[in-house]
């Protein structure tokens, strides 16, 4: 364990974190967190599969649920602190500017970056198409046109984006928990709160359905378990002994399978927080640049891939992204999210200004949420497409159409759509009679893909029975959908 600083020796956690200022190494906590992301991502994007994994998570994935951790007890004394207002605007300042500008950075600067490199082809609409889909935060756009083929991880700028949605999440359940009274009895509230999440997560153990299913509960968990602790933390004491049972609870948890999560969760909660209570690093109290290393490393990652460092070795290529990240993050820090969170605004036109971005924003992920699933007509077909056969002449499926109907599916990896679109297509195909469901991976198939305009995943295409296409959707379609775009074709 760390050495005790006398300052905290005999404090609650809630002294030694709240009530001392910014005398707390909380920045330096998620930092380290930010960085074993960076480790974690290392074997992924040079090829290497998901890497170590205690307990069935990756390493990063445990630094996830570190930084829910530490969210969620600061975020909840945010929430106690402030008026609902003023929560709000504080969120937002800390997130989405420094989410914005890292979308732009991507798109604009990193994805031409990686065409230079040879991987793949730089095209600004789907650059422009890149920021736009993926502003609401709510769904995620993996690809930027044909760029990063190639990398061992074909098709997916970052990654790590798939926690964002959670944690505004997260933020908002903080307001409606709030809300319902718990401001006025948060010891209770927030013990019921953890309860709910670490019953959803031994329910929902070994469950497949898509992220939010499969990850929700847990990182809710973790969440809950730092507001518990925010809201226990006047007794919770700055304590070894209580550490090393914390510790105990934290490893043994590991062999209790699902029921782990109703231990583990306050456990590495109160390890997190006490590292960030005892270890001294004043240099980290006024700087975080956690949350940039967070949001570019796997872009930087990328472009190292592309370059080919992988080839250098696993320990070059992590040296080589841990450093890139950590410059990354701090120009991030330096130029956009230290301005952000020193922007308050006082006078009405300013505040106007931070809520028509905030509903900017959430417009944008209506939009997206409106136009998916919806399918529309192909148009004048390619030139490039051929008469015979259609579009899937020449290919491994030519001979797999339908009598009746194609649902020709484009799918990629860690795209959670893809799988909802898989169920949706196959139960179609299986109670219409003359479907057939074609699922093609568009990262092993970039020359399909770019001949027929497929701009993300997942896409799908209805195909006559001689292969031509008749509509499109982009994202996950309901079933309802599907059945009607085949009703030109009886």
């Amino acid at each position: 364990m760390p050495s005790y600083r006398p300052a905290v020796a005999h404090l609650t956690l809630r002294q030694a974190l709240l009530e001392r200022g910014r005398a707390n190494s909380l920045n330096l906590v998620r930092l380290a967190l930010a960085l074993l992301v960076v480790v974690s991502h290392s074997w992924l994007v040079a090829g290497r599969g998901d890497g170590p994994a205690p307990d069935g998570f990756t390493l990063g994935l445990w630094a996830v649920f570190g930084f829910f951790s530490i969210s969620g007890f600061l975020v909840t004394a945010s929430g106690l602190r402030l008026p609902p207002s003023a929560y709000v605007r504080a969120r937002a300042l800390r997130i989405l500017p420094g989410f914005w500008v890292c979308l732009v950075v991507t798109a604009l600067v990193a994805a031409p970056l990686a065409a230079l490199l040879g991987a793949g082809s730089w095209d600004p609409v789907a650059a422009a198409g890149y920021v736009v889909a993926n502003a609401g935060t709510w769904t995620f756009r993996w690809t930027i046109g044909t760029t990063l083929a190639g990398n061992p991880t074909e098709g997916v700028w970052n990654l790590s984006l798939w926690t964002l949605p959670f944690e505004l999440a997260a933020y908002v359940g903080v307001l409606v928990v709030l809300a319902l009274g718990v401001r006025r009895r948060p010891r209770a509230g927030a013990v019921v709160v953890l309860l709910l999440a670490v019953a959803a997560t031994v329910l929902t153990s070994g469950l497949t359905g898509g992220v939010v299913l499969e990850r929700g509960p847990a990182l809710a968990s973790y969440f809950s378990a730092g507001m518990v602790l925010l809201a226990w933390g006047d007794v919770v004491p700055v304590s070894r002994t209580l550490a090393a049972a914390a510790l105990v609870g934290l490893v043994g948890g590991a062999f209790l399978g699902p029921l782990g999560a109703l231990v583990q969760p306050l456990a590495l909660a109160y390890l997190v927080l006490l590292v960030g209570a005892v270890v001294p690093a004043r240099w980290a109290q006024r700087t975080d640049v956690s949350y940039g290393v967070y949001i570019y490393a796997f872009p930087v990652q990328q472009l190292l891939a592309a370059a080919g460092l992988q080839q250098a070795g696993l320990p070059v290529f992590v040296l080589v992204s841990v450093v890139g990240a950590l410059a990354a993050g701090w120009m991030s820090w330096t130029l956009v999210e230290r301005h952000a969170l020193r922007w308050k605004p006082q006078r009405p036109r300013r505040l106007v200004v931070l809520v028509a971005a905030v509903l900017l924003a959430l417009g944008l992920g209506w939009w997206r949420a409106r136009r998916d699933g919806r399918f529309r007509g192909a148009g004048e077909p390619p030139a490039e497409v051929a008469p015979v056969g259609g579009v899937l002449h020449g290919t491994a499926w030519q001979d797999e159409l339908g009598e009746r109907a194609t649902l020709l599916q484009f799918s990629s990896a860690f795209c959670a759509p893809c799988r909802a679109a898989r169920r949706t297509l196959g139960d179609v195909a299986g109670i219409v009679p003359g479907v057939r469901h074609v699922e093609v991976d568009a990262e092993q198939h970039l020359d399909l893909v770019r001949r027929l305009g497929v701009l993300r995943t997942p896409t799908t295409l209805v195909l006559d029975r001689d292969g031509r296409e008749v509509s499109r959707a982009q994202g996950a379609p309901t079933r309802q959908a599907v059945i009607a775009s085949l009703d030109p074709l009886a």
